[in-house]
């Protein structure tokens, strides 16, 4: 049985639900066929202290124990998916082979006491600009996975993950730390991050917005001063926490 054709109107209720179970359930909905479905949200604090959260369409009970036992360090779904710092593509999808999982037996045993089997699926990662990431994994017990099956619905299940990786960072932010209030710029200021945020570079910003490198690297300087960072997009990551990057009109001429 194969997942059938999703519309953008199922998507978007995915941000509609009311927690994580609820989020997991809902998507769970998407993936006739593939039956089983878990998601590893994994969170870079300040101090680059690192948070795992982890949810499935099994009982609580085994979320739990997942994270409690760190499960995660021997995960291969986890370990073998592509990081961003890698010299592989992130959004490449890990197909599951017979040997997968062979040196993971504290995992798969622990799973076995909860009635799950790793057997046929694939995994999906996820990033975002605060180098934050999600594993998605979608899998069954019988039937293998076909190259057909996986090359019809890889692109929807990235999409999946986009959403449920929003989702959740949303869900767990305020548990990782206590942001400080949203620094006060300029709306030169502002125009400069965001120019920044797009270009990564002062010398196209300059160009962008018809002004010196040495005025643009004036106001990346204060940006950084107000917000305590010691880079420019380090600045842009705490400005995007804050929903600050998004584009507005562009203020009135003059500093």
């Amino acid at each position: 049985m194969s997942m059938p054709e999703w519309t953008p109107e199922q998507f978007d209720l995915v941000l509609k639900q009311g927690g994580p179970r609820a989020l997991i359930k809902h998507a769970q909905s998407l993936i006739a066929g593939l039956d089983c479905l878990s998601v590893t949200l994994r969170v870079r604090a300040a101090g680059h202290k690192v948070h795992f959260y982890h949810y499935s369409s099994f009982a609580p009970a085994w979320d739990q124990r997942y994270i409690a036992d760190k499960l995660f360090d021997i995960d291969p779904s986890i370990s073998k998916s592509h990081h961003p710092d890698s010299h592989c593509h992130g959004e490449l999808p890990l197909v599951w082979h017979s040997r997968l999982f062979d040196e993971a037996m504290p995992l798969c045993e622990t799973a076995a006491e909860f009635g799950i089997s790793f057997c046929h699926g694939w995994s999906q990662s996820i990033f975002d600009a605060r180098q934050n990431s999600t594993v998605v994994n979608v899998f069954r017990s019988h039937g293998p996975i076909s190259a057909k099956e996986l090359y019809e619905h890889e692109a929807w299940v990235l999409l999946l993950g986009n959403r449920l990786h929003g989702a959740l960072y949303k869900h767990h932010l305020p548990d990782i730390c206590s942001p400080a209030p949203a620094p006060s710029l300029s709306p030169r200021e502002l125009e400069v991050i965001r120019t920044y945020d797009e270009l990564s570079s002062a010398k196209r910003v300059a160009k962008a917005l018809s002004m010196s490198v040495s005025t643009v690297n004036f106001h990346m300087g204060n940006v950084r001063k107000k917000t305590g960072a010691k880079t420019s997009m380090a600045a842009a990551n705490r400005l995007r926490d804050h929903d600050l990057l998004e584009h507005s009109p562009p203020p009135d001429k003059g500093l």
